[in-house]
């Protein structure tokens, strides 16, 4: 599960240093079987190792050369994969992973330049239970190959729990007839298997009452992929949900059973303090305008009285951004300029004497 990268390197030479030409090793591809499957080829091993119902119509199938090649009448051969035998957990497998079935044809033409690159060729596919049974399929339909290499795809997503085995059989023939090996030729067949679809997250938000009580919470219902999450916040909680949380900005990174992850941010603003008027009795009157705003914004305030009034502005991160510094007044307008940060949140701190006043500002 902790795996996050692998790395291959592949070294070699000519022996003879000959420095004449490009006559060191010939290297094939490199296949890595986490949820890529090299279905088994033939051209490797000139049999049909791994296949079952092995028809060869016509001539029938041609193994020595390096692609699988197929004659006058239809030839088929079919192989059915166990993923529980793989290695694949039967919760793995019921988080429904994306299936993708791909295989490369390519006409051959006949004797005659020119005669006949449209080989028929069809294949076929079946998500199966542990039963056998199947609980999705496909069917191509006859596909004509041409003088160019074209791959035929079968992808399977939402076929609901329940996946143990894939069944795939192909088909092939030459549409000419021609006596010999003249019918498309095959690539090897690629299984994908993709496990990380992405999970359904639910967030639950619970803000500050107050700036300053700490009370605000976090809750997160999470559901697909493979269950069994792990929690890592920037706060340090390893839980689905966290509660005492001031005001700020909190990421988790969500791992669940087979490896998947998913990287969250959730904002818990700070709740209002003394917002109301009547709780400093000195305050008549104030206006933050316009909010939202898309850079500038006058806060206003009107006192009764002298008072030492100063303004801080936040982020929510708690970060201070713009300070205005204190002076005696009655009448004050503070002129904020958020034209440079980014839109948002942020806090106006109105600090009167020893009374603090928050409000929110947000910038669109």
């Amino acid at each position: 599960k902790n795996v996050r990268s692998i790395r291959v390197e592949i070294v070699c030479w000519d022996v003879e240093e000959n420095e004449n030409g490009i006559e060191g090793v010939i290297l094939d591809a490199v296949n890595l079987s986490i949820g890529n499957h090299l279905m088994y080829t033939n051209n490797r091993t000139k049999d049909h190792a791994g296949w079952d119902n092995i028809v060869n119509g016509g001539d029938g199938w041609d193994l020595s050369g390096t692609w699988v090649r197929s004659s006058s009448a239809w030839s088929n051969r079919s192989q059915t994969v166990d993923l529980v035998e793989l290695g694949y957990s039967e919760a793995a497998l019921d988080s429904e992973p994306r299936i993708d079935l791909i295989e490369w044809i390519l006409g051959n033409d006949g004797p005659l330049d020119g005669s006949g690159y449209a080989d028929e060729y069809r294949l076929t596919a079946e998500l199966r239970d542990a039963n056998g049974n199947p609980i999705a399929t496909y069917d191509s339909g006859i596909e004509f190959c041409s003088d160019n290499w074209q791959n035929i795809e079968a992808s399977f997503v939402d076929y609901g729990p329940g996946l143990r085995e894939i069944h795939v059989e192909h088909f092939s023939r030459d549409t000419e007839i021609w006596a010999g090996h003249f019918g498309g030729f095959t690539d090897a067949m690629q299984l994908f298997m993709d496990f990380c679809q992405g999970f359904e997250i639910t967030p639950t938000i619970v803000h500050e009452t107050m700036d300053g009580n700490d009370d605000g919470a976090i809750t997160l219902n999470v559901s697909g992929g493979v269950p069994g999450y792990e929690y890592t916040w920037s706060n340090g909680a390893t839980t689905s949900e966290i509660t005492n949380l001031a005001d700020g900005i909190y990421t988790v990174t969500i791992v669940d059973d087979f490896g998947c992850e998913s990287i969250e941010s959730y904002t818990v603003e700070a709740g209002d303090i003394n917002t109301s008027t009547d709780r400093i009795e000195a305050l008549n009157y104030l206006n933050i305008a316009p909010n939202p705003t898309t850079g500038f914004v006058n806060i206003v305030l009107d006192l009764d009285q002298q008072m030492e009034a100063s303004l801080e502005i936040y982020d929510l991160s708690g970060k201070l951004l713009i300070k205005h510094p204190s002076n005696s007044t009655r009448h004050q307008t503070y002129n904020v300029d958020l034209s440079n940060y980014s839109n948002g949140i942020y806090l106006a701190k109105l600090i009167l004497d020893n009374q603090v006043i928050t409000k929110k500002i947000t910038k669109i």
